[in-house]
């Protein structure tokens, strides 16, 4: 299905009317985040990086954990 990002200037919804589009989606992000417990979020304090990013290495090693384990199965599976 191919649709508009923004159907309308200031609509909260995409143009089959069930998920957000990035307008509503913020507006719901900041109504949750006045209501629930806890608040707003506070500043992030900085990271371990010098540039102040997210630290990659925990994606880099959740993105090899699935093709070792491949690998591993194929070795145990395949007769040679």
């Amino acid at each position: 299905m191919h649709h508009k990002a923004e159907p309308k200037p200031g609509a909260w919804f995409l143009p089959y009317l069930f998920h957000p589009n990035f307008t509503g989606a913020d507006a719901y992000a900041n109504f949750l985040a006045q209501v629930l417990p806890g608040g707003p979020p506070k500043a992030a304090a900085a990271s371990a990086d010098s540039d102040g990013g997210i630290t990659w290495w925990p994606f880099a090693l959740a993105g090899v954990t699935p093709i070792l384990g491949a690998l591993f199965l194929v070795r145990r599976c395949v007769k040679s």
